[in-house]
């Protein structure tokens, strides 16, 4: 690469540095926190939207297991109606019996609190 030369006409002058003035400069500082709180606001509002996507996803599979356990006890009651000499309590431990152990035990905890309320 060969040398670089810069030619100014006369009556001209080379600008290496802008300083702009001081009401520009707060005018600057005074547009950027305006963008900043739209910015904030906008960074809160999404915040908001996850957690309520959230809070719906949780509540969606609340209610799968509530109706998991309100079927589970119609299916206990009515167990324990129709078997002579048998009780919740009996058909509780029968589908305790059950090997496959995916639902955990606040599942059956769940179970014998709604089986004793009714």
């Amino acid at each position: 690469m060969g040398d670089v030369a810069l030619w100014v006409p006369d009556g001209y002058t080379l600008i290496v540095d802008i300083d702009p003035d001081e009401y520009v400069k707060a005018m600057n500082e005074i547009n950027a926190a305006a963008r900043m709180r739209v910015a904030a606001n906008e960074k809160a509002e999404a915040e908001k939207i996850l957690q309520f996507k959230r809070a719906a996803g949780d509540a969606g599979v609340s209610i799968v297991r509530q109706s998991h356990v309100y079927g589970l006890r119609d299916s206990v009651l009515e167990f324990s109606v129709n078997i002579r000499r048998s009780t919740s309590v009996s058909a509780v431990e029968l589908v305790g019996e059950i090997p496959d152990r995916s639902m955990s035990g606040t599942f059956f905890e769940s179970l014998e609190l709604v089986i004793t309320t009714t």
